[in-house]
C-alpha cells in the first residue's frame, strides 16, 4: 500500500533560485516576482522617432552611422512626409524610395509610423497634379520678412519681435540667446488667432494675414536650415529665379507659394482615397506598420489650419477624411490630432472611438518662454481624457524642449502610449527623464506573485496569479497569462493559458497606485516526465497572443532560446516508484 501511495503522490522537492519565496496558504507554494527595472519595448507603445518631420532634413540629421537607437530603447521611427512625395504622378508611388530608409530599421525588427501631409507651409504637399484634376484650392504665399537680430541671428519677422534682457539657460538649444517676445496684438483676431465667423478677411477668402501666419524664428539654426526656410535656391517657382545671398539677408522679401487644397473637395478626397488605396494595399497590417496618422487635416498635418487657413474645419469634413483613412487601413490602429477637436464640436470623440481612431497631441512641453496656442505646458488632457480608455494616445513635444519633467507628467496624466523624439535623440537620452518615461509609456505587464499547488503525476495543476499593469495606458491588444512547465534544454512539456485578459488590467496616473488583479489557471500534468539529465524542470510564465509568446515582461531568468517566457520556479523530480 505504501508503495502504491509513493508511486501516486512522486516526492517532488521544489528549490526555487527567484526573488521572495513565501508559503501564503497551505499546500499551496507562493512565489513573489519584482519588477527587475529592464527598459522594455513592446508592440504599440513606446518611444518613436521622427526620422522624416515634414522635411528630409529633421530630425534624422542627428543620427550617427550605424545609430538605430538601441539605447532608449526606440523600436518605432516616425515619418511625416508630403503626400507629393509620395505619389509625385498620378498611378506612380514612390514606395521603394522610402523603403530603402525603412530597410535596415525593418531588419532590426523595428516599426514605423506613416503620416501623408497635405499642407505644408512652403512645401507643396498635396501634388499639383490633384489641382490640375480640377481639385479647388487656394495660393498662399509664406511670406516673411527676414531681419538680422542683435546678437546676428536670421529672424523671421514682420517687425513685432521684442527681445528681454534675458538669456536662454544653459542646456537650452538657444543657450545664452536673448529671449524674445512675439507680439500679435496689432491684429483683429480672436484668442484662437482666427478670423470669427462674418469677419473679413484682406487677404482672400476665410485667409489671414499673411504675416502674422509667418511668425517663425531661425534662432540658433544652421545657415542651411535657414536656406531651406528661406528658399534660396535659384528656383523659377520660387523667389523670382533668383538666389539670395545669406550673407545679405537683411530686409529680403521670401514670397514662397504653396497651393493649399480644400479638404472637403470631392476631387482631392477620391484622388487621395485611391492613394490611401494603394498604401493599404502595400502596409495595412504589416508587422512594420504601427500607427497611421491622419495628416490629411491642416498645416503640417496637426488638424489646425493657424498658418494657412483662418476657416475652421466644418465637422463633416472631418469625418470624411477619418471614414477615408478606415475604410482601407482596416487592420492598422489610426490616430488623429487633438487641435481638430476645437473645430469638430460635439460628437469628436465619439466618433473617433466608434470608429477605432486614437488621438495624437503634438503641443507637449512647449517652451515657457513662447507659447503657440497650446493648452498649457503639459497634454491636452481635456481631449486624451476622452480618450485613451479605448483608444491609444500619441505625444509629440516641440522640438527643442526634449525630454522634460512636463513630459512625464503628460505621459501620465494623458496616459500615453507613444511620445515622439521630436529633435536631436542624445538630447533626450541624456536627461534624468528618459528612464522615467520609459519606464511608464504604453503598458508594463508585472506577474507580482504566483502560486500553485503540489505538482503530482497525472493531477491537475493549480495556479493562482497576481499581475498589475504599472504604466501609464492599457495594453489595448490584450494577451492571456500562460503557464509552462519545460526542461532543462527549453522543450515546453505542458501549457496553459487563463482566461484573464491583461487588456482588463486597470492603470492610474500615479503608478503607485496601480491596483493587482488576480486570475487563475488550470494545467493538466502529464503521467509522468521524461528523465531529465539535469533532472531539473522549471514552472514558467508568459503572456501569450493567439497561443504565442508576445509581450517582454520585466521579470529576470528568460527563457534561453530568445522566446518571450520567464522562469518562476525551478524544481527536481524525486525517484518514481
Amino acid at each position: 500500500m505504501k508503495r502504491l501511495i509513493k508511486a501516486l503522490a512522486i516526492l517532488l522537492a521544489l528549490v526555487f533560485c527567484f526573488s521572495l519565496v513565501s508559503c501564503s496558504k497551505k499546500d499551496y507554494t507562493t512565489v513573489t516576482l519584482e519588477d527587475n527595472g529592464a527598459l522594455i519595448t513592446n508592440p504599440n507603445m513606446g518611444w518613436n522617432f521622427a526620422y522624416y518631420s515634414n522635411t528630409f532634413t529633421e530630425f534624422n540629421q542627428y543620427l550617427g552611422n550605424n545609430d538605430y537607437l538601441d539605447e532608449f530603447p526606440c523600436d518605432v521611427l516616425f515619418m511625416r512626409v508630403g503626400w507629393s512625395y509620395w505619389n509625385p504622378a498620378e498611378n506612380e508611388y514612390a514606395w521603394d524610395s522610402f523603403e530603402e530608409v525603412l530597410k535596415p530599421w525593418w531588419d532590426r525588427g523595428k516599426r514605423v509610423v506613416l503620416g501623408f501631409v497635405a499642407t505644408h507651409p512652403g512645401d507643396q504637399n498635396t501634388p499639383l497634379w490633384v489641382k490640375d484634376a480640377g481639385a479647388n484650392g487656394i495660393m498662399y504665399y509664406w511670406d516673411r520678412t527676414v531681419k538680422i537680430d542683435k546678437s546676428g541671428y536670421a529672424v523671421l519677422t514682420d517687425g513685432k519681435v521684442e527681445y528681454t534682457d534675458e538669456v536662454y539657460e544653459p542646456g537650452s538649444r538657444f543657450a545664452g540667446q536673448p529671449k524674445y517676445v512675439l507680439s500679435y496684438s496689432e491684429y483683429d483676431l480672436n484668442q484662437n488667432g482666427r478670423l470669427d465667423e462674418g469677419e473679413t478677411d484682406p487677404n482672400g477668402d476665410g485667409w489671414l494675414d499673411p504675416t502674422w501666419q509667418s511668425q517663425q524664428d531661425f534662432l540658433g539654426s544652421t545657415t542651411e536650415a535657414v536656406a531651406w526656410g528661406l528658399n534660396t535656391k535659384k528656383d523659377s517657382a520660387w523667389n523670382n529665379g533668383q538666389e539670395v545671398d545669406l550673407s545679405a539677408l537683411d530686409g529680403y522679401k521670401n514670397l514662397r507659394p504653396t497651393w493649399v487644397v480644400n479638404y472637403d473637395d470631392p476631387v482631392f478626397l477620391d484622388k487621395f482615397g485611391k492613394f490611401l488605396e494603394a498604401a493599404a494595399e502595400r502596409y495595412d497590417g504589416t508587422d512594420y506598420l504601427d500607427v497611421v496618422d491622419i495628416c490629411s487635416l491642416g498645416d503640417w498635418g496637426e488638424g489646425h489650419s493657424a498658418y494657412t487657413r483662418g476657416n475652421k474645419f466644418k465637422a463633416d469634413t472631418i469625418r470624411k477624411h477619418i471614414d477615408l483613412y478606415r475604410k482601407y487601413f482596416t487592420k492598422t490602429p489610426i490616430v488623429i490630432n487633438d487641435d481638430c477637436e476645437p473645430y469638430y464640436g460635439e460628437g469628436f470623440s465619439e466618433y473617433c472611438i466608434e470608429n477605432d481612431v486614437g488621438v495624437v497631441d503634438c503641443s507637449v512641453a512647449i517652451s515657457e518662454d513662447i507659447k503657440y496656442g497650446a493648452p498649457g505646458n503639459i497634454g491636452n488632457v481635456a481631449v486624451t481624457d476622452l480618450f485613451w480608455r479605448d483608444e491609444i494616445v500619441m505625444l509629440e513635444n516641440h522640438f527643442g524642449m526634449a525630454c522634460t519633467s512636463a513630459l512625464l507628467e503628460s505621459v501620465n496624466q494623458c496616459h500615453a502610449s507613444y511620445a515622439r523624439i521630436h529633435y536631436d535623440p542624445q538630447a533626450y537620452l541624456d536627461t534624468e527623464w528618459a528612464d522615467a518615461i520609459t519606464l511608464r509609456l504604453g503598458y508594463r505587464l508585472n506577474f507580482t506573485e504566483v502560486s500553485f499547488s503540489k505538482l503530482q503525476m497525472g493531477s491537475k495543476l493549480k495556479i493562482e496569479f497576481k499581475m498589475k499593469n504599472t504604466g501609464a495606458a492599457p495594453c489595448y491588444q490584450g494577451g492571456n497569462p500562460t503557464f509552462y512547465i519545460i526542461d532543462s534544454s527549453g522543450q515546453i512539456l505542458c501549457e496553459t493559458t487563463s482566461e484573464f485578459d491583461v487588456k482588463d488590467l486597470v492603470v492610474k496616473a500615479d503608478v503607485t497606485k496601480a491596483p493587482e488583479s488576480t486570475g487563475t489557471a488550470m494545467m493538466q500534468l502529464p503521467k509522468q516526465f521524461y528523465k531529465d539529465q539535469t533532472g531539473r524542470y522549471y514552472l514558467a510564465v508568459a503572456v501569450t497572443v493567439d497561443g504565442e509568446p508576445y509581450y517582454n515582461l520585466p521579470l529576470d531568468n528568460q527563457d534561453e532560446n530568445g522566446r518571450k517566457i520567464y522562469k518562476v520556479a525551478t524544481f527536481t523530480i524525486g525517484e518514481v516508484f
